[in-house]
């Protein structure tokens, strides 16, 4: 057995747009099967979780299963119960959101076939192809460098630290979007995401947002030609706020 390598590492700031390193050309070779072990659970036994990003000057939602910025509908926050209508929104407090969502896609060769697995599509539409680890693992988790924060952490790099990790494994979903090339369903690459984005209160860095993704192949096939990129949909523009 050994441990699966890493397509790579894309850190990228979210100021009002996204900036990311793209890893491309590189080969990844699979794992042993006990890699596997957990990852065909169902939906019912795996906790889909959203929170927010809100300590400094711009907020973003963020999940555990591959979408960010995601708004116009009320979602309960993870870690307060809270419900919250923008998914981005700058300045904060403005009713002003500058995101309608964002999703990571990541693509390889498999063989000789070329995939690619996305969070959402273009056409405002979620993918369904990425699902949080399965219990007993956590949904999403926190951490803070703040001393008088509850989720104070040795491991914490900013004020408000959201931890999570979800793969593209799982193809028993009855409503995921058919693939427009072959007329059938989700074909995994089987890759691991573990997702961290950071948020600061300070003047130097509450107008952004730092993420931090590793990309992991857990299959018994090599990727070769993978590719990270992201999709986002901007959508700038005063919203208005219903009951």
């Amino acid at each position: 057995m050994h441990r699966p390598n890493r397509i790579g590492l894309a850190t990228f700031v979210l100021v009002l747009c996204l900036l990311a390193m793209t890893t491309s050309g590189r080969v990844l070779p699979g794992c042993d099967m006990s890699k596997l072990t957990g990852m065909t659970a169902t939906t019912s036994e795996r906790l889909y979780a959203a929170s927010f990003h809100n300590v400094g000057n711009i907020s973003l939602s963020v999940t555990n299963f591959n979408l960010w910025g995601e708004g116009n509908q009320y979602f309960p926050d993870h870690f307060t119960g809270e419900l919250y209508w923008f998914g981005s929104e700058y300045p904060i407090g403005s009713e002003i959101p500058n995101l309608r969502y964002g999703t990571f896609w990541i693509g390889g060769v498999i063989g000789n076939d070329t995939l690619v697995s996305s969070g959402a599509h273009y056409l405002w539409i979620p993918a369904y192809e990425y699902h949080p680890d399965p219990l007993p693992g956590f949904g999403l988790e926190t951490r803070s460098v703040l001393d008088d924060d509850p989720s104070d952490d040795s491991l914490a790099v900013s004020e408000q630290d959201f931890i999570c990790v979800y793969t593209d494994t799982m193809t028993d979903i009855p409503y995921y979007e058919r693939d427009f090339l072959r007329g059938g369903g989700h074909q995994p690459l089987n890759v691991k995401v573990t997702q961290k984005s950071y948020a600061w209160s300070n003047d130097a860095f509450q107008d952004f947002i730092l993420f931090e993704v590793i990309v992991e192949n857990i299959g018994q096939k090599t990727i070769s030609d993978a590719y990270f990129g992201i999709m986002y949909r901007p959508a700038i523009g005063f919203a208005f706020t219903f009951g």
